[in-house]
């Protein structure tokens, strides 16, 4: 007597959604510091446009902008990111999805969340632009 180790086509649909639900999620975790980067970049820019000039650090502070800047914000700083997190693993996830099989897919995107931290956390330590000095002055 043999043991059917073959999943049911709908088993194997099952499983495979939610590999890549979980690969999906592990990306998403691992695109935080370049969104929350990306938000303070995207405050930068904003408060550029009002200026008329690039913010530095203590010029002007953050909090001596007037409410009306920091109330039209929010989109800009919350909406954004988040679909630019959206598109940083939906990507990878496409390309996962394609090229490979099941369960390689999430090692690979725990690989890919390694990347995206990497990538997050060099954006913050080298501050292009000062955005983050500013920001968090």
């Amino acid at each position: 007597m043999t043991i059917d180790t073959r999943l049911h086509p709908a088993a194997r649909a099952a499983a495979n959604c939610a590999l890549g639900i979980l690969s999906f999620v592990i990306l998403i975790v691992g695109s935080f510091p370049a969104v929350l980067w990306i938000g303070t970049y995207l405050s930068a820019v904003r408060a550029s446009r009002y200026l008329g000039y690039w913010p530095t650090y203590g010029h002007p502070d953050p909090k001596d902008l007037p409410a009306e800047f920091w109330v039209q914000i929010w989109p800009y700083e919350y909406g954004l990111p988040i679909v630019t997190a959206m598109l940083l693993a939906g990507l990878p996830i496409v390309l996962i999805l394609r090229k490979t099989r099941p369960f390689a897919w999430v090692p690979l995107a725990f690989g890919g969340m390694v990347l995206l931290l990497l990538l997050g956390i060099a954006l913050m330590w080298l501050d292009p632009g000062g955005c983050l000095d500013w920001y968090m002055d």
